[in-house]
């Protein structure tokens, strides 16, 4: 639509001739000479230019840094810069093994200087890694972000595990996160004889309630259909029956639910010298043993 009131004659060029504005042609700072003329190569100009300008602007003396620390790296200076320069061998395990870990980013990598660059990213010399990841995480703005704030700046083999690990050990950024990790389950001590511990549960098919009892050695199950009710008294009357087939168990874990949790099943349990394990109601997968019986009872019962 801009271009409608204009009459336009299209005409075919070749690819060679042409013209790309460069980097600072939009806001020039003198009449430009024949110096500004774009070299041969348009990317190496660019990266030119923004070396220069981090040598010119406020981070100068990091950049003084960054030469010094690159000038006495010997794995910097003396293996990766001739190898960027004399081209790379055909097979990675031609490299040395320090220099291995360039090798998928081996076509992206030039030179300035003797400054190191992944495209438009600096290759920092190992002295200044340290100091480079506490500066990434100094605004503490959680993994992804800072991940995406180096991938713009700064490069190294490993850059991403290390930053894993920084910003997860990071205290500031583990209390701005925006939610916290489930902690890695705990597991109970695996039982060495067939029911020496259990897990029992309850579910409801078709109107009545039916009780789960399951090993947590083997993994035999035994259920019991209660009707339409299940009580206490229910419960530990089928319990007493599978104590007296199986042996009495040193350890039951239930998810809590009432007829577990009466003073009746409590007298119980202490009566036998049972121990028993309850999880929270608001979180079943505690007792995901239980759970995972329940689910193949009330697929053979329906």
């Amino acid at each position: 639509m801009k271009l409608r009131p204009y009459q336009v004659k299209a005409s075919w060029r070749k690819g060679s001739a042409h013209v790309f504005a460069d980097a600072l042609s939009r806001h020039p700072v003198s009449i430009p000479t024949s110096d500004d003329e774009l070299g041969e190569d348009p990317a190496l100009s660019c990266r030119s230019i923004r070396i220069c300008l981090l040598q010119d602007g406020p981070q100068s003396l990091q950049f003084a840094k960054l030469r010094t620390a690159a000038a006495s790296d010997p794995d910097y200076q003396m293996q990766v810069l001739v190898f960027i320069k004399n081209g790379f061998p055909s097979a990675q395990k031609q490299l040395p093994e320090p220099l291995r870990a360039y090798w998928n980013v081996r076509e992206h990598l030039s030179t300035d200087d003797g400054i190191i660059l992944q495209g438009l990213r600096i290759v920092v010399p190992a002295s200044l890694r340290a100091s480079s990841l506490i500066n990434l995480d100094a605004a503490h703005q959680g993994l992804t972000r800072t991940k995406r704030r180096a991938r713009q700046t700064v490069y190294w083999p490993g850059m991403n595990s290390e930053l894993d690990m920084l910003v997860r050990s990071c205290d500031a950024c583990r209390e701005f996160q925006p939610s916290q990790s489930a902690e890695p389950p705990i597991s109970d001590r695996k039982p060495t004889l067939p029911f020496e511990s259990v897990s029992a549960d309850l579910f409801s098919c078709q109107g009545c309630e039916y009780l789960v009892f399951v090993d947590r050695s083997t993994g035999w199950s035994c259920i019991a259909k209660l009707g339409h009710s299940a009580t206490s008294a229910e419960v530990l009357r089928h319990f007493r029956k599978w104590f007296s087939d199986v042996g009495v168990p040193q350890v039951i874990s239930t998810d809590g639910g009432p007829q577990f949790a009466s003073h009746r099943f409590a007298e119980f349990c202490e009566r036998w010298g049972i121990r028993h394990i309850q999880s929270s109601p608001h979180y079943p997968q505690l007792n995901g043993h239980a759970e995972a019986a329940v689910k193949a009872m009330k697929y053979l019962v329906e």
